[in-house]
């Protein structure tokens, strides 16, 4: 069972690829995560273990919802309000220079906002956002300081489904089976991507990398999607990207034999 997903409820003050390599060393297996949070930030972490590390980049491309708070340097008024509002949409973003990726512009989206609480000079704030969007570049581009900030969903997973990691070492301690805290692939990508069907022949030709003709299908939802699930029952063979114009053959990457 050690290919499997945790959703931890990221503590602060810990890197993100420590907190990685500590899960993996106490399963004793290689392990990754989807999406880097910042040292002081906490929330939502998904980490894949074994040969779901394949598939959390599926859910790094996914939007992300944070509560964050943002400090003014004067009183908060309908300016301050007007200006966070005015951000809903595209936004050019150069990335801080904390992160780790390349500083040149990028355009991201910020989906949805909605004011939580105002006091003082202080705006607490919920943000659903494209993946990449960065909340600090956010405060900054309205003039000003990123305060906290927490993630509460990647996607469709939210914080309610999230274990402290101090409950994962404690269940390790106590024996309790992993699949009793974690999820499998068919858990996570269900709502996530339509799915197709395919035969047994179809099943064999996926594990070999082949690809499929219609005859080796049985049942699909809308195909209208950039990715599909391929499934044989109720067990997830791969994720598959559907050929542009038709529907008669796949081009797919096997994420699970």
């Amino acid at each position: 069972m050690s290919d499997r997903f945790l959703i931890l409820d990221k503590p602060t003050n810990i890197i993100s690829h420590d907190l990685t390599s500590r899960i993996g060393k106490l399963f004793n297996v290689k392990a990754g995560h989807a999406g880097t949070l910042d040292p002081n930030v906490g929330g939502v972490f998904l980490i894949g273990l074994g040969r779901y590390r394949r598939l959390l980049r599926f859910f790094s491309d996914m939007g992300k919802e944070y509560v964050c708070l943002a400090k003014f340097p004067n009183k908060v008024g309908e300016k301050e309000i007007k200006a966070l509002k005015s951000k809903i949409g595209k936004n050019a973003q150069v990335p801080p220079k904390e992160s780790a990726v390349a500083r040149r512009l990028r355009y991201r989206m910020l989906y949805q906002l909605d004011i939580i609480e105002t006091w003082d000079n202080r705006i607490l704030f919920k943000a659903k956002v494209e993946s990449g969007f960065y909340m600090r570049v956010l405060c900054s581009q309205i003039g000003a300081q990123m305060e906290d900030l927490r993630r509460t969903a990647i996607a469709h997973i939210t914080e309610e489904r999230a274990i402290s990691p101090y409950k994962v070492y404690y269940n390790k301690a106590l024996g309790v089976p992993l699949e009793k805290y974690s999820y499998s692939a068919e858990e996570l990508f269900e709502p996530m991507f339509p799915k197709v069907w395919v035969t047994e022949e179809g099943a064999q030709r996926v594990k070999h990398g082949a690809k499929i003709f219609p005859r080796h299908i049985e049942n699909w939802e809308n195909l209208d999607s950039k990715y599909v699930q391929i499934k044989k029952g109720d067990k997830l063979l791969a994720i598959a990207r559907p050929l542009k114009h038709t529907h008669d053959l796949f081009q797919y990457e096997v994420v699970l034999g």
